[in-house]
């Protein structure tokens, strides 16, 4: 081979891996933009799961009042409102009826800390994405370089 096609053979070898690179900073860009969506989806999701909760919450609320008023209703239709057994009942249903619709707004709080969550880790793989794309890119002039050199040295 001549030089001037050592020359090229090695200068093509260096462009290939520099293309390779461009590839692998598009490629991190892009899935970048994919874990920013899944985040912003799962942010979204988290919003509604806390609206909904607050929304079953106050149902909830209004169903336990109607309750406990229909509770306390019969007691004193039947002449027992001012009994010990009668008080003690409806305490104990106010009590139960309270803790249903804590539980309820805790899982709902967890579940959309959870949507949180899984967004900030969607945040944080699509910044490493990036950055390996962007590593990748730089190490292709490094990579081309090198294999264009020991082209050019290998076959002189």
């Amino acid at each position: 081979m001549s030089g001037v096609e050592v020359v090229a053979l090695a200068a093509a070898m260096a462009t290939k891996e520099i293309i390779k690179g461009i590839g692998q900073y598009q490629q991190g860009k892009a899935e970048k933009q994919a874990y920013d969506a899944n985040a912003e989806i799962l942010r979204n999701n988290a919003a509604r799961k806390r609206l909904e909760t607050s929304l079953n919450e106050d149902i909830a609320r209004s169903d336990a009042r109607r309750s406990l008023a229909r509770l306390e209703a019969n007691a004193a239709e039947n002449g027992q409102i001012d009994s010990p057994t009668t008080t003690g009942l409806l305490g104990q249903a106010a009590a139960d009826e309270e803790q249903n619709i804590l539980n309820m707004r805790y899982a709902g709080m967890s579940e959309a800390e959870n949507y949180d969550n899984q967004a900030r880790l969607q945040n944080y793989y699509g910044k490493q994405a990036a950055a390996n794309g962007r590593n990748a890119f730089k190490m292709s002039f490094l990579t081309g370089g090198v294999k264009g050199l020991s082209t050019y040295y290998g076959m002189k």
